[in-house]
């Protein structure tokens, strides 16, 4: 294809530019490569079967509009910088409206190869699976992560269905042979957790960090993961939910002696360490 070759006007492109960057809300997604998976800050798994062209089926136009407006609002939940390449007349309503609040950034025309220059990550939204594989072709080129829709082959990554609870996220993948399916699982999980399970992450993470300044060398690692996993697995969800600040310093008081006490224990102390409660 010709430097500065355009699509025709009547193939409805979403390409999103996804620039990364570090983030407090980890994206992961899944390169496909002969090795292991490999998990990148960021990253919702998900992938869409559709087939036939806009003309023969008129629903699937509208779909593929669904599917980038989805794919723009998990991008954007993971704080990537997002850049949608389409005419205005193929937006849909919740496209345009992330476009006219700002949200990502907006080239109002037709694909061209050069949308592809200084990119991390591209994924295609169009009914033309001719187009969208010379789009996947450029980007491998160019040694970009690429996810067409609805030509799994040529997807290097897939978004899955993703619960997110403060900090915890779950993903599930079905490698795109049922996106449906992945989401029916994903709200089986969901409704089997515990209510209060994300606020039970975040006051681990804080308790986690307060010891890295008790236990800073890197040779008290193991020591500090020994003691953090006891924590978690003897303490029940509702009391790490209930952990304050000031019981959290109390608890990091029995780190170097390796001992876990119960939260109604380190309450029992005194700030000036003084125990409070009945000798037995």
């Amino acid at each position: 294809m010709a430097p500065g070759h355009a699509w025709r006007a009547d193939i409805l492109l979403s390409l999103l530019r996804a620039r990364r960057h570090v983030s407090s809300s980890p994206i992961i997604y899944t390169l496909r490569y002969e090795g292991p998976i490999s998990r990148d800050p960021g990253g919702r798994l998900f992938t869409t079967r559709l087939a036939g062209s806009d003309q023969a089926h008129p629903r699937c136009w509208r779909r593929r509009e669904q599917v980038a407006a989805g794919r723009i609002v998990n991008i954007l939940n993971a704080d990537a910088k997002v850049t949608v390449v389409s005419p205005r007349a193929g937006l849909n309503d919740e496209v345009a409206y992330r476009i006219d609040q700002k949200q990502v950034d907006y080239i109002d025309r037709k694909f061209e190869p050069k949308d592809l220059d200084d990119v991390d990550m591209v994924l295609t939204a169009i009914d033309d699976i001719e187009a969208s594989t010379q789009i996947y072709k450029l980007c491998q080129e160019k040694r970009i992560p690429a996810n067409i829709a609805d030509v799994p082959p040529e997807c290097d990554f897939y978004f899955g269905s993703v619960h997110r609870d403060g900090p915890l996220q779950i993903m599930v993948s079905t490698n795109g042979n049922g996106p449906k399916l992945a989401n029916i699982v994903r709200r089986q999980i969901a409704t089997n957790l515990p209510y209060n399970i994300g606020a039970a992450v975040q006051r681990v993470g804080m308790l986690r960090r307060k010891l890295r300044k008790v236990a800073p060398l890197p040779e008290e690692g193991p020591k500090r993961m020994q003691w953090m996993s006891k924590v978690c697995e003897q303490w029940t969800l509702d009391e790490l939910c209930d952990m304050t600040e000031e019981d959290m310093e109390q608890l990091l008081g029995y780190y170097k002696p390796g001992t876990i006490p119960s939260l109604e224990t380190v309450r029992l102390v005194e700030p000036d360490g003084a125990y409070d409660g009945p000798f037995l």
